[in-house]
């Protein structure tokens, strides 16, 4: 397909629904939709906040862009749920796509894709699912918490870039966790513990997040260097707080990856030495044997003339040769292993 093609590459499959929030110094008003045709563009006097749920709707959302003056390419990456987090500066507005993790009791990671849009006066945002990420944002905006209200639509588009960025925070402490019970289960021994499982689990939640916030990481200073009036100077004092968080959780996976490695080095060490241990026992085993097996292969020859076969004792002399042979080897390498 040609580029600027609006395909949906997701598998989440709702109606859209959008948010419109118009407001200024002093009112705010909240209108829901069911379908984007109900939202006209020119309606606002002030600024506002478009939020738009479900983007399996491909058509209404490339309208909706045309009608925005959106570049088609943004229109793209809206719908193209598979694009690595990233933050682009157009003609007349700034895009900013990440991926935010959604809360689970499961030790795996759920995450979806946001797009955030800053335009002159207004700020769009797109999710893929009808979770409620956004909703302090939107109770602070009526109840004008912070004189949230009296700030450009920069403002807002950092909280909702500051939104997101936090919800990486919870899944990097549930990480720290998965990895104490991993070292615990290493260290104990513990035969009920899958250890193995517990090793892929961690590199497939490391890979994750790592692809969520490293390229966040390196495409975010853009925001501090863009010649822009999109965003406006007292602005990038708060942008340079939410870059400080990305670049905490980006040191925190840095960190998990090195203890994820050193976790997998101490499970192969102590892999190494139970098998150590086992070939020294098996070591001993066939220590012991090896002089019986060849006293009994001696006595084992069929030849004629052997005075041993007509001693009247001879058997148990036998069996006491053995038994004192196996004993004083046994004895002798525990004194020189122990």
């Amino acid at each position: 397909m040609l580029p600027g093609t609006p395909v949906y590459t997701g598998t989440v499959d709702i109606a859209p629904k959008t948010m419109y929030v118009c407001y200024d110094d002093d009112h705010c008003t909240t209108k829901n939709y069911h379908q984007l045709s109900g939202f006209v563009p020119g309606a606002c006097k002030g600024k506002y906040w478009l939020h738009i749920c479900g983007l399996n709707q491909a058509e209404q959302i490339a309208t909706l862009g045309k009608e925005l003056h959106l570049h088609p390419l943004l229109v793209e990456d809206i719908l193209n749920v598979n694009k690595q987090p990233n933050i682009e500066e157009f003609d007349n507005c700034v895009i900013a796509i990440l991926k935010h993790f959604t809360p689970e009791n499961s030790k795996n990671l759920s995450w979806e894709q946001i797009s955030i849009v800053l335009g002159e006066n207004y700020v769009l945002s797109f999710q893929e699912s009808e979770q409620p990420v956004f909703i302090e944002i939107h109770r602070a905006l009526e109840d004008n918490i912070g004189k949230i209200r009296h700030k450009g639509s920069d403002y807002l588009f950092t909280l909702l870039l500051d939104r997101i960025v936090d919800s990486y925070l919870p899944e990097i402490d549930k990480t720290e966790e998965l990895l104490a019970d991993m070292e615990a289960a290493i260290l104990e021994d513990d035969k009920d513990s899958n250890i193995r499982a517990m090793i892929l689990q961690n590199r497939k939640r490391y890979q994750i997040l790592k692809k969520a916030v490293v390229p966040l990481k390196e495409v975010f200073p853009r925001l501090m260097r863009l010649d822009s009036k999109l965003v406006e100077k007292p602005t990038t004092a708060y942008l340079r707080d939410v870059q400080d968080h990305v670049d905490f959780v980006s040191r925190s996976i840095d960190s998990y990856h090195e203890t994820m490695l050193g976790l997998m080095n101490l499970y192969t060490s102590t892999n190494d030495l139970k098998m150590n241990r086992i070939m020294q026992r098996l070591t001993v085993v066939s220590t012991v044997f090896i002089p019986l097996s060849f006293l009994v292969g001696v006595w084992g020859m069929n030849f004629e003339i052997m005075p041993e076969l007509h001693w009247q004792y001879g058997y148990m002399i036998a069996w006491a040769v053995l038994l004192g042979t196996g004993i004083f080897i046994w004895i002798y390498l525990k004194k020189r292993m122990y």
